[in-house]
């Protein structure tokens, strides 16, 4: 069938575990100030329910 090798080659690709490349990635510091943005979304996140 023809379309058979490529279910194959898409199911392999789905299955297949993420590549990642994060050596160019910086350090981000976690502030008072993100702190308070994630408080404010977990709140909001709360009245929604």
């Amino acid at each position: 069938m023809e379309g058979e090798g490529d279910k194959l080659i898409l199911t392999e690709e789905i299955v297949e575990p993420p590549k990642y490349n994060a050596s160019n990635r910086t350090k981000v510091k976690l502030t008072d100030e993100i702190m308070d943005k994630i408080d404010f979304y977990l709140e909001e996140n709360e009245k929604k329910i």
